[in-house]
């Protein structure tokens, strides 16, 4: 039995194998399961075959069950405890994986698969030293383990040691000739050696196996850039979907080429569409030069240090309940709602998506044209207790102010990387779409005076807020000083942006909607004092995921807050029912800090 299901493990991880050849295993399993007459070990070994099936189908939840199951008839079996092991592996539980592996090996010293797991959570921990060891041994009890060999190959190039890196990913090729996977990461090593003809040509190897291998175009558009063939690197960052703001950052870090993003933005759907009412096309260059000073502006807004997390969204005591609590009705879940992205044109800023407009244009009006798209925002602060924020939201049906709370939310709500998927196109609204958007990064807001056509200031950490989470003078110094020189980054390409459009004749409606990321992150100085940061994604108005609420207003739902996501609730001075909401937040199993507000309340 050991061998047999320990060939499969080989088999699925380092063989070609469809979903359809492992749904058939499956459902041989079954039907050897059910067989009143099947022998014990047989009926094991067919749990055993469903299990590694049910894993590599990423149904990991389906094979925990029968993973007990096993245990229970045989508690050292080392086959179900590499399973558990990996299973907790997938739920990033690595103590827990760590621990069932390890016992697998000490039960069936001679077990490659289980040291090739070992070598997976050891490699994820970044222990590289840990991860060649196992997957050394690995490779000494099965010489033709090519996954193993592609893995020590990964973990030799964090060393770096890009050289023995190369060998073993080569080996892995000669092991099994259409690993795309060695292919590109072979690649990666040459390309920091700066061998980058080279690496070019094992990312073509890798697109050549797999054709929507989306890392290996990545890649491939680095490299180009590096050889100074911006047009090919265009074309592969486009078929890698990649987000041109993110190349724009890579670009303005290392001092290249800016020529990629011009090529890039000839196949841009978003740029494309809004320019082509553009007759005189030989302007076309001076409207992606706007575009892309307008990006430039959006990468120096990204809220990404630590320091300014967690940072805090104010509602209503039903919401905050509706957000966090699944609740039971006759003997039903009702899961907890969505956080919704609601329409800047129900805000309190009268003015929304104007101020850009009115700082790049002030003579003229705006038009009164109705645009197709809609900007969908949630709004945060960095300070979980202000009084000005408990006035102004969280109240209850009759208007009483004082009774919200604050919900702060770490950096597990938002992305880490920086784009433009803010802007996402659906030309047909029959199109299939996810249910929810995608995982949005945190901008803070800029603050202009229309008055003066000055930049005030910036959505931001206060220095007496800082001063509450125990961090000491130096720490703020260092943070101001940081955003005083993004302020006046800002200030500077807000001033660059305008000039370039003055001297250009250019139709003044085009260039307000390619400026349609960053017009809906510029506010008036009016609202400084709530200095806030957003999460904004523009849909068009005839998507699926726009809806409706109960008072005909628009919104698009963005995900739900958890336990892994909420850092603290803090209640507003008048808020009443502390205790019951504190009782829901434990049957939730919700282990956060709960406090009420200490601003005085007049």
């Amino acid at each position: 039995m050991s061998r047999f299901n320990e060939d499969l493990d080989y088999l699925i991880t380092n063989l070609d194998i469809t979903e359809e050849e492992l749904e058939e295993i499956i459902i041989d399993s079954d039907n050897l399961i059910l067989e009143a007459d099947t022998e014990n070990d047989k009926r094991i070994e067919a749990y055993l075959k469903k299990a590694q099936c049910l894993q590599k189908l990423d149904k990991f939840f389906e094979s925990e069950e029968i993973i007990n199951q096993l245990l229970l008839l045989n508690p050292d079996m080392p086959e179900a405890l590499v399973r558990l092991g990996y299973f907790y592996y997938n739920n990033n539980e690595y103590d827990k994986a760590n621990y069932y592996i390890t016992k697998a090996i000490e039960n069936k010293t001679d077990y490659a698969y289980a040291y090739y797991n070992r070598g997976l959570i050891k490699y994820k921990l970044f222990d590289n030293n840990g991860a060649i060891e196992d997957f050394t041994k690995t490779i000494e009890i099965k010489p033709d383990y090519s996954s193993a060999y592609n893995c020590r190959g990964l973990a030799k190039y964090r060393l770096p040691d890009y050289d023995s890196s190369i060998e073993d990913y080569s080996k892995a090729i000669e092991i099994k000739p259409y690993y795309s996977s060695a292919y590109q990461n072979r690649g990666s090593s040459k390309y920091m050696q700066r061998n980058y003809i080279s690496a070019i040509e094992d990312y073509s190897k890798a697109i050549e196996i797999r054709p929507d291998f989306s890392l290996a175009y990545y890649n491939r558009g680095l490299a180009y850039i590096l050889i100074g063939d911006n047009q090919k690197a265009a074309k592969n960052f486009v078929q890698a979907e990649t987000d041109i703001l993110s190349i724009l950052i890579i670009i303005e870090k290392h001092i290249l080429d800016e020529n990629v993003i011009i090529f890039m933005l000839d196949d841009d759907e978003f740029f494309k569409k809004e320019t082509e009412k553009e007759e005189q096309k030989e302007k076309i260059n001076d409207y992606k030069n706007i575009f892309i000073q307008s990006l430039k502006i959006i990468s120096k807004l990204h809220v990404k240090e630590k320091d300014e997390m967690p940072v805090s969204h104010y509602t209503s005591k039903d919401i905050s309940e509706k957000l966090l609590f699944d609740k039971y009705k006759n003997n039903k879940i009702e899961e907890r709602s969505y956080f919704r992205l609601n329409s800047v044109n129900t805000s309190n800023d009268p003015e929304e998506g104007r101020t850009l407009y009115h700082y790049i244009f002030p003579q003229e009006k705006m038009s009164s044209e109705v645009e197709e798209f809609g900007a969908f925002a949630g709004c945060f602060i960095f300070n979980n207790d202000s009084l000005n924020q408990f006035r102004l939201y969280g109240k209850t049906e009759d208007k009483e102010e004082g009774t919200g709370v604050s919900i702060s939310l770490n950096d597990n709500f938002f992305s880490e990387k920086i784009n433009t998927s803010a802007i996402i196109l659906s030309e047909s609204n029959n199109k299939e779409e996810e249910s929810t958007p995608y995982f949005l990064p945190l901008f803070r807001c800029i603050y202009i005076d229309p008055e003066t056509n000055k930049t005030v200031s910036l959505g931001q950490k206060e220095e007496y807020v800082f001063y509450r989470e125990n961090k000491n003078k130096k720490d703020y110094q260092k943070y101001k000083s940081n955003i005083d020189k993004t302020q006046n980054e800002i200030s500077e390409g807000l001033e660059k942006l305008k000039k370039q459009i003055e001297k250009s004749d250019l139709n003044h409606d085009i260039v307000y909607k390619l400026l349609l990321n960053l017009r809906y992150l510029v506010k008036h100085v009016a609202f400084k004092e709530e200095q806030e940061c957003r999460i904004v994604q523009i849909r068009r108005l005839d998507d699926k995921m726009v809806k409706s609420n109960e008072k005909d207003c628009l919104y698009i739902d963005y995900m739900k807050m958890d336990k892994d996501n909420v850092s603290e609730i803090c209640f507003a001075p008048k808020a009443n029912d502390i205790d019951k909401f504190k009782q829901h937040l434990a049957r939730n199993n919700y282990k956060i800090k709960c406090y009420k507000s200490t601003a005085p309340w007049v």
